[in-house]
């Protein structure tokens, strides 16, 4: 594994950890990573998300390695949530479902209550 990508691993563990509520290991970067995604997901992983979603749309629909456009989608709600993009994020949400039905991380996204707004 090269270093980058353990980097990015990590950072992305660190990221979702908070986004999922559980420390569970993060499932690893192809070495074939478009600069585009890899950034967008990094972005997202740092709580950028004013930066990220705009790349993580863009990137996301066209990816081929199942992987990749896992944890890309993943990243997708909760940037758009952050920035108030509902529509965005439920379109993830529904990507997410129909592509990863049996993914228990999925699963706990679609039926999380939303926080109560002040």
């Amino acid at each position: 594994m090269s270093k980058s990508l353990l980097i990015h691993s990590h950072v992305l563990f660190l990221g979702f950890s908070g986004i999922f509520g559980s420390a569970q290991t993060p499932k690893a970067i192809p070495q074939s990573v478009p600069p585009t995604a890899e950034r967008g997901i990094v972005l997202a992983g740092k709580g950028r998300c004013k930066e990220a979603l705009p790349v993580l749309k863009k990137v996301t629909p066209p990816l081929t390695d199942k992987q990749l456009r896992y944890t890309a989608a993943m990243a997708i709600p909760r940037s758009a949530m952050s920035l108030e993009q509902t529509e965005t994020a439920v379109q993830a949400l529904l990507l997410l479902n129909r592509e990863f039905p049996h993914d228990p991380e999925v699963s706990s996204k679609l039926s999380a209550q939303p926080p109560p707004r002040s």
